[in-house]
């Protein structure tokens, strides 16, 4: 078994260090022990920085104060490999005698090689966090499958990763595409991958929430139905815009430059800010919990489910 999938074990168990070190320069894996450590440590206070945003002091102090309404906090500095020199001396004192009852603090750094990365590696719990190599990404790959309870074909293991080995966060997301699709079955067969993975594929669920977000309710409408076609079910469709217009919702009190790291995600929640900012979200967070509770207790086809998306549309 991988390092990575032990450390997961250990934190699913509750056997967390107060301070980690995640190197490597694979997203998915990162994000998911971070989730895991959320999931773990519930009800505390979550604080996210990033290397080069000038808030270094605003994390200095999330280290000595505590939440308002919990005493714990879960702390992520990204990229620490970018912390201006100034404050690593403070970084290091910390990491001698770190608050081990209330902080669970994580480093992330993609820049391995910094004489601040070394010495934080030589005080902390390092996890090493790279794709595996070519030779070890089926392995990956079923590992995950078996964990999680299902199992794959092999000749179905060789196709999805023959499509999807660019990223693992490609891999696992069409995974999870084809465990919503298959419902209660747990063996993936190889006409799963073809149907649902290796299908051609006009639009993508991207585009189906860009149509929502500037409110183009033909071309939502047609997407829908092209990715209906393709075989993806409602609850992806359901998944996925209550995502959007959660990340949408939340925009209305603060910062997309702060809520939103990547480009074309600030873009997308931006265009569905300036169209939904004076929208009915009771009413939508409302139709989103209709149609989930309909999916999973009535035979209504997707189509009939999802084509009223007016009601989102004009919220």
């Amino acid at each position: 078994m991988s390092e990575f999938f032990k450390e997961q074990d250990l934190i699913e168990a509750g056997k967390i260090q107060p301070v980690y070190l995640f190197t490597g320069n694979d997203f998915f894996m990162k994000e998911t022990l971070i989730s895991a450590i959320y999931k773990t440590k519930k009800n505390v206070t979550r604080n996210v920085f990033y290397g080069g945003d000038n808030k270094e002091t605003d994390f200095l102090d999330s280290l000595i104060t505590y939440g308002l309404f919990s005493s714990e906090k879960v702390i992520v500095f990204h990229n620490i490999n970018k912390l201006s020199r100034k404050y690593h001396k403070n970084i290091l004192r910390y990491l001698d005698s770190p608050d081990i009852e209330n902080i669970v603090l994580i480093f992330t750094a993609d820049n391995i090689k910094t004489q601040l990365v070394k010495k934080i590696e030589a005080k902390v719990k390092s996890i090493k966090l790279w794709k595996p190599f070519p030779k070890y990404y089926a392995s990956f790959i079923k590992q995950h499958v078996n964990r999680i309870g299902y199992e794959i074909e092999n000749n179905a293991l060789d196709l999805l990763v023959t499509i999807t080995n660019d990223t693992l966060s490609h891999t696992f997301a069409e995974l999870e595409k084809v465990r919503i699709n298959i419902g209660d079955r747990k063996k993936i067969t190889i006409n799963d991958i073809k149907f649902i993975v290796g299908g051609e594929k006009k639009f993508t669920m991207l585009n189906f929430i860009d149509a929502i977000g500037n409110k183009k309710f033909y071309q939502a409408i047609d997407i829908c139905m092209s990715l209906i076609h393709t075989g993806v079910k409602s609850p992806f469709f359901i998944i996925s815009l209550h995502s959007f217009f959660y990340d949408v919702f939340g925009s209305l009190a603060g910062d997309l430059n702060d809520l939103f790291r990547v480009q074309w995600k600030k873009n997308q929640i931006s265009t569905g800010y300036r169209n939904y900012k004076a929208a009915n979200f009771g009413l939508i967070f409302r139709k989103l919990r209709e149609v989930d509770l309909k999916s999973k207790s009535t035979s209504i086809s997707t189509e009939n489910l999802l084509i009223p998306l007016y009601e989102l549309i004009n919220a």
